[in-house]
């Protein structure tokens, strides 16, 4: 599990997608939430990349299902935001409950898991 500052100002979006946080290199991969859990409606979430790498991110209910796409591709060494606006993949409201993000770089694989209120 990477050890992570607090490098992040208190973001939202609307819309899912990845933000450039800061040029700094962090020491270690790291994946965590950025915003309040459980969350109102949307969250946010900080990934840290210590090096070069492809990045694959999703969210699942706890049924395995759901499988929003967060972050895909390859992402240089930084800190980024991800931003899920609490939609499923075919854009609608994804209901009030428990909720996993799993984030897979260079073989390793992290997941945090959140709530999320409507």
């Amino acid at each position: 599990r990477g050890v992570m500052g607090s490098w992040l100002s208190d973001l939202f979006a609307v819309t899912t997608g990845v933000t450039g946080v800061t040029d700094s290199r962090p020491s270690t991969f790291g994946l965590r939430l950025a915003s309040a859990n459980p969350a109102p409606g949307r969250a946010s979430l900080e990934l840290a990349m210590p090096e070069h790498g492809d990045v694959e991110g999703r969210v699942h209910d706890v049924r395995g299902g759901l499988g929003r796409s967060l972050a895909t591709g390859s992402f240089a060494p930084g800190r980024y935001l991800l931003k899920w606006d609490g939609l499923s993949e075919s854009g609608e409201p994804a209901s009030a409950g428990v909720y996993f993000v799993r984030m897979t770089v260079r073989g390793y694989t992290h997941t945090v898991r959140l709530a999320l209120m409507r």
